[in-house]
């Protein structure tokens, strides 16, 4: 059983939106894991790794799901991974914020705040963003990079796909990728131009 606050709620085991506040049942065979992502959020993904230290952090993924109604804010957090120096300060915050405006949803990524030392101090960092589509807002027509287009690619949904994977489809629907690389210490704007977005609730 589970409670589903307010809300448009994505499952990733079968791609369907589900709308809070409600409690639902829901059954998963031993391979899957029920996982809910809200309409509107920005999620940071790493590369696959078994351990933290085992990184270097020049590369991560930005899982955005587009909502005309809801909005998002994320705090990247980094440090050297191995002393207590972050606790004098040495560290860097990156704001993610992820909207819609004038028809268009965006994202922005915010100039890094802070410092540290070590292999993982990146200056530069190459950035893979992944739209998720939605069922209502039919193809991606148009995204830019600072105000200039960008190139995108689309990977057609997969309803056997994993969930809060940063490579290949998704359950929910297609998902347009866009990669650049860029200074950590200035900020990056995109924006996604679609068909038709709404949101029904």
């Amino acid at each position: 059983t589970v409670f589903i606050p307010d809300g448009a709620w994505i499952d990733t085991m079968t791609g369907e939106t589900v709308y809070g506040p409600q409690t639902v049942t829901v059954q998963a065979g031993l391979t899957q894991m029920p996982i809910y992502i809200k309409k509107g959020a920005v999620i940071p993904l790493a590369d696959e790794t078994l351990t933290v230290r085992a990184g270097d952090w020049s590369h991560l993924t930005l899982d955005v799901y587009p909502s005309t109604r809801h909005a998002d804010t994320t705090l990247l957090y980094e440090d050297d991974t191995e002393t207590n120096a972050y606790k004098e300060g040495a560290l860097r915050l990156t704001l993610l914020t992820a909207g819609f405006t004038e028809g268009t949803a965006t994202l922005t990524i915010a100039a890094a705040e802070g410092s540290f030392s070590g292999p993982r101090a990146c200056t530069e960092r190459e950035w893979t963003i992944r739209v998720h589509g939605s069922e209502h807002w039919g193809k991606l027509l148009r995204a830019t990079l600072n105000g200039d287009d960008v190139d995108f690619a689309r990977i057609e949904r997969d309803p056997n796909a994993m969930p809060l994977n940063n490579k290949g489809g998704a359950t929910d629907g297609d998902v347009y990728v866009i990669q650049f690389r860029a200074p950590v210490d200035q900020a990056q704007h995109l924006t996604f131009a679609f068909e038709n977005p709404w949101d029904p609730q």
